[in-house]
């Protein structure tokens, strides 16, 4: 059940914040501690219904960096148990893990886990094409350890979820979509009716883009199952493709975006490339359908280039 919370900014301030934990340090450590916040900051999303906050706090004068995830409309229960089937399935050790999940606050609809060391992919955008390409090399890595996952024994979300992603709003298509715009809700329902038809389900992330994962020295964090879901393995690889050439027009050299793409996409493996090509169709949509919402239009030359050349991939004009 969703808590009635509507507004998380208190775990944002510190007095708040501090009697949160402390109030609930026997769920969150097991035992009575003291518990003091030095720093707290809070990640920039497009989603004003999420929170995740990171601190710095101090727990009987020893310091550690945790992270709080909440929500006003997704269940932070579902979230904490993917994160444990996670770290309980071979996620724990090795180059490739998640961070090690530590409390659930079930009444007011918050997670805790430990926070991860090492930088995000945007982080690293500058560095040489060739770091570049390990790191996407080994985010198909990570790809590919995830969708050998079996299934379960808790509900995951089907692909209902993942076609949900048109919208009622049709105001302004024409600032966003140029030539598309008078058919890209029929193009988007055509391809979900496509997909449902050959759909082959596997564990997949949900939102697995470059930022979702953290690299360090010696691992790789995954992070944010929040749409963990079952789906076509496409579905994740289209999503971490689309998000990549946006990312890299946003902050980086946008000329190294189709390299990148290939040595993620060979490292993977096998794979329906009408599938990719359908799902970075919905991808691009989605991040059109953001932009839109948001007024953004900065960059929409770019990922309309990727949307045009997804749709002649896959044959459906």
């Amino acid at each position: 059940m969703i808590t009635k919370i509507t507004n998380y900014d208190f775990l944002l301030d510190k007095i708040e914040a501090e009697k949160l934990l402390n109030d609930n340090c026997g769920i969150i450590f097991g035992k009575n501690v003291d518990i003091s916040i030095l720093e707290i900051k809070r990640n920039t999303t497009y989603n004003k219904t999420s929170w995740n906050v990171w601190y710095r706090i101090l727990v009987d004068h020893k310091e550690m960096k945790i992270r709080l995830s909440a929500s006003t409309i997704f269940e932070k229960k579902r979230d904490y148990q993917i994160l444990q089937y996670f770290y309980n399935h071979g996620f724990s050790q090795g180059e490739i893990v998640v961070s090690r999940p530590i409390a659930l606050l079930e009444d007011q609809n918050i997670f805790m886990y430990e926070d991860a060391n090492g930088k995000t992919f945007k982080e690293g955008i500058d560095d040489e094409i060739d770091v570049l390409k390990t790191k996407v090399e080994k985010a198909a890595l990570v790809l590919k350890k995830i969708h050998a996952l079996a299934k379960p024994d808790f509900d995951l979300w089907y692909t209902k979820l993942v076609f949900n992603v048109e919208s009622k709003n049709t105001d302004n298509l024409s600032e966003f979509y140029g030539e598309y715009a008078e058919k890209i809700v029929d193009l988007v329902l055509k391809i979900k009716e496509k997909l449902k038809a050959q759909e082959k389900t596997v564990f997949c992330h949900g939102d697995f883009q470059p930022d979702n994962l953290i690299f360090d020295i010696e691992k790789i964090y995954v992070l944010d199952f929040s749409l963990a879901c079952l789906a076509d393995r496409e579905y994740d690889l289209a999503h971490f493709v689309t998000q990549l050439g946006v990312m890299m027009n946003m902050y980086g050299d946008p000329r190294n975006f189709d390299d990148l793409k290939k040595y993620f996409l060979d490292a993977y493996g096998e794979y329906d490339q009408e599938k990719l090509a359908l799902y970075s169709v919905l991808a691009c949509y989605r991040v059109l359908e953001v932009y839109r919402q948001v007024n953004e239009k900065r960059y929409l030359d770019f990922v309309l280039k990727m949307l045009k050349n997804n749709l002649e991939k896959s044959n459906l004009e």
